[in-house]
């Protein structure tokens, strides 16, 4: 009996011993360590080397499920919502308070937001599949250009013009040829489509498509990046020491 007790106990260690030897089979699994955790949250949320950001148009945010008070909405806030939602608004109650939301903003008058919204839809690109791209684009420019101390002062030194000012900025001499050839008149008074829509999105949301002062039409000889096929060519850089900020936007 004593060694029949004695075999029991050996058998019973030497299962605990192999035991000690077998991992788990879901412990082969790769863990992430905290070391490598961080690794790829650094690499995940690194951006590209890349001079310009290009943004989602319209609005990223997503909707919550939230009840929307769509008719008495800030204009401004509308754009923290999603497209579909921006869209609708649109549909149901038109661009009145966009059009007196830029012009307050911006300090200018609705027959200079005209003026502004003809050029801009003048210097676009013609193919309807990339009118409200190219149009944001070009407003883009125009937006920069009240963001930057070189373009500021060289407006500014037409003695009766405001470089601070969106509409000064886009009638200043040699600057957009549609306007001083006139062309931009075939537009005027259009406040409405894709292209309008374009210039409505960029100026509320304030989301910059990119960063360039400049562009020239499609068949030009500058080296610059494209939007869209057959658009117009950006170039010029918008640098940081160029940079001016301010809250409001003045004019004279």
């Amino acid at each position: 009996m004593q060694n029949k007790n004695k075999a029991c106990l050996l058998m019973v260690a030497m299962m605990i011993l192999n035991s000690s030897f077998n991992i788990p089979q879901k412990s082969n699994a790769h863990q992430i360590t905290k070391i490598e955790k961080n690794q790829i949250e650094q690499v995940l949320e690194t951006p590209k080397p890349e001079d310009v950001v290009e943004i989602t148009l319209h609005s990223p945010a997503p909707t919550s499920n939230v009840q929307v008070d769509l008719e008495n909405i800030d204009i401004k806030e509308l754009y923290n919502l999603d497209s579909e939602t921006i869209n609708q608004y649109y549909e149901l109650y038109g661009y009145e308070k966009a059009i007196e939301y830029i012009c307050e903003h911006y300090n200018i008058t609705f027959e200079q937001f005209k003026v502004i919204c003809a050029i801009i839809m003048a210097e676009g690109n013609p193919d309807v599949t990339y009118q409200y791209k190219e149009s944001y684009a070009v407003t883009n420019v125009l937006y920069n250009r009240v963001h930057s101390i070189s373009f500021i002062n060289f407006v500014d030194a037409f003695n009766y013009y405001d470089g601070h000012n969106i509409f000064y900025q886009a009638i200043c001499p040699n600057q957009f040829e549609v306007y001083q050839n006139g062309n931009y008149l075939n537009f005027f008074g259009v406040l409405s489509g894709d292209s309008f829509r374009g210039i409505i999105d960029m100026l509320i949301s304030e989301r910059t498509m990119h960063n360039y002062l400049e562009y020239r039409f499609a068949n030009s000889d500058i080296l610059g990046e494209t939007f869209t096929p057959r658009g117009n060519i950006y170039f010029h850089i918008l640098t940081e020491t160029d940079k001016y900020e301010k809250d409001t936007l003045q004019t004279r």
